[in-house]
């Protein structure tokens, strides 16, 4: 069972010259905390990241480092994440149909090992795909974009809101039936479609993608304020205190319970 993680980005919005996955979090490279989740997950084999050419070297160093032995290879990615992650697909040395592969963003370094499994476990079911999301529960608007007749400016003003009912967060660990995620990805790359996501690209192919609750701390760190975040939910995590209280039990009865963020 391969995992790949995608370490290729940029991260413009960062702030920052040099890729984010690199900068320290409590005393080792927020990579390090991501490659940790993975090598403390049993459903895991092996490990791949994939990055920019220049930077292999240092994930080369950084896998065998903090990949607890489970490190395979860095492997150089593409012009985009999705074709990314078709590169590190290739890369693996089996797609047989009871082979699951796992992806899953660099920059999520919150993720736990339990997650992890999860989407995994659901990936081996005979629907063979499966996302990692989290119940949106904030209020959901469309804007108008109209002028002010007072400066003859273009606006942005509130629309139509929107029902929160069934929508979710997306997020990683995504897993999936080897076989048919490799047709996935190549099906897309033939008719030129591009997909926010790995998941996207599954269910317009395979038709269903399972949902397994996870939690807001599962958090991608995009922004520079995301670290100071990140190292509260790792620091919390690593004392043994609870983050958030647990979920209403209506929500819980509804849709699962979140993951917890131990």
């Amino acid at each position: 069972m391969y995992a790949l993680i995608p370490a290729a980005g940029r991260g413009v919005r960062f702030g920052r010259p040099e890729n984010k996955v690199f900068t320290p979090l409590l005393g080792r490279p927020l990579l390090g905390w991501t490659l940790q989740a993975f090598a403390d997950c049993d459903a895991v084999d092996r490990i791949i990241l994939i990055g920019s050419e220049s930077e292999l070297p240092r994930l080369r160093e950084m896998g065998e480092t903090y990949g607890g032995g489970k490190f395979a290879d860095a492997v150089p990615g593409g012009e985009t994440r999705q074709e990314s992650v078709r590169r590190g697909i290739l890369s693996c040395p089996t797609h047989d149909e009871n082979d699951t592969i796992v992806i899953h963003d660099a920059a999520r370094c919150c993720v736990t090992p339990e997650l992890i499994a999860r989407t995994i476990a659901s990936a081996r079911e005979p629907h063979g795909g499966a996302i990692a999301a989290y119940p949106v529960t904030d209020s959901l608007l469309r804007e108008d974009r109209l002028q002010d007749l007072a400066d003859n400016e273009e606006k942005r003003w509130t629309g139509d809101y929107v029902d929160r009912t069934a929508l979710w967060h997306v997020q990683t660990p995504q897993s999936f039936r080897a076989s048919s995620l490799l047709d996935a990805h190549r099906f897309a790359h033939d008719e030129a479609v591009a997909a926010t996501d790995d998941g996207a690209l599954y269910q317009r192919y395979f038709f269903r993608v399972e949902i397994i609750t996870a939690s807001p701390a599962n958090i991608k760190v995009t922004l520079p304020e995301d670290l100071g975040l990140a190292e509260a939910i790792l620091a919390r995590r690593l004392t043994g205190t609870p983050l958030t209280p647990p979920a209403p039990l209506s929500l819980g009865r509804e849709r699962g319970e979140p993951e917890g963020t131990q």
